[in-house]
């Protein structure tokens, strides 16, 4: 027969007498009911008035690395929203964060750079979780911002926020090169210039970005509208013979995302102009 070694015997029946002792004074002698309650998990949820070196069309907890905006960066967390509803209820992530994110985004830009965002070269566009966490639970979006070259659609870095930065980066006057590929810088409007910044136009929702490049009829009398508003002049048949236009179109992502607004610029070919047009009326765009 077997035999334990007495040493392990008798730390056995130490313990076991030990079990048998009164509890201390103040306790119930239980041992799994006085432990604090664990914390409930919680999901990660980016923060807003956050700044970021790249631009993601997903944003995932390994790759998120925030900077502060006065550190040079490519785009701004100004809103941090959640999907409700029916959009909440989605098997996966909404692509491209389609749907109601970007509405919610495009309406809160303007009172974040303190003006119609529109009017300036920036872009709103939605970051959304990766479909893992999205199937953990998260429904969070982040509403972005991006100062863009107009020309080429480029993102800008930039060491400062865009709240209420608008003043500082918007459209105004303008000196398109001449085969009206190059917008240009923003000119004081007593320099010389040909062109300025109108307003925008809103193409018909279901419109495909690829449509409203090719139906210049629709822009040109979407433009028109928009520079007859801006002067103070009929928005009739003869603005033809008033001014000409010049566009910026979204990018295809915003287009997709739901962004239907076209800058619209006057534009007077070859005529140098050494004031602004804002309500010039009939005589400041006189018939030609």
């Amino acid at each position: 027969m077997r035999r334990w070694p007495a040493a392990p015997m008798m730390i056995m029946l130490v313990l076991g007498v030990a079990a048998c002792a009164p509890p201390p004074a103040g306790t119930d002698g239980a041992v799994t009911d006085d432990w604090p309650a664990l914390p409930a998990a919680t999901a990660f949820v980016p923060a807003a008035s956050t700044c970021h070196e790249s631009i993601e069309a997903t944003g995932a907890l390994a790759d998120y690395a925030p900077v502060d905006c006065s550190a040079t960066h490519r785009t701004e967390t100004f809103h941090v929203g959640t999907y409700t509803g029916r959009a909440a209820a989605a098997a996966t992530t909404p692509a491209d964060g389609a749907g109601p994110a970007y509405g919610d985004c495009a309406k809160r830009a303007s009172g974040y750079v303190g003006g119609e965002w529109r009017s300036a070269p920036l872009a709103v566009h939605v970051t959304v979780p990766p479909d893992a966490a999205w199937e953990a639970g998260a429904r969070w979006y982040r509403c972005e911002l991006t100062l863009r070259n107009p020309d080429d659609g480029e993102a800008v870095y930039r060491a400062a926020s865009l709240r209420g930065a608008l003043a500082s980066v918007a459209f105004g006057c303008h000196r398109p090169d001449a085969d009206e590929d190059i917008l240009g810088p923003r000119l004081d409007c007593t320099k010389a210039h040909t062109a300025e910044y109108a307003g925008v136009w809103t193409a018909r929702a279901g419109t495909t970005w690829e449509r409203v490049w090719t139906d210049e009829a629709a822009m040109q009398n979407g433009c028109h509208t928009a520079i007859a508003r801006f002067a103070k002049v009929p928005d009739d048949d003869y603005m033809r013979y008033r001014t000409g236009w010049y566009t910026i179109m979204p990018l295809r992502q915003q287009w997709e995302q739901g962004e239907r607004g076209v800058r619209c610029f006057l534009w007077l070919d070859g005529e140098r102009l050494t004031r602004s047009m804002r309500g010039a009326g009939t005589r400041g765009l006189p018939l030609n």
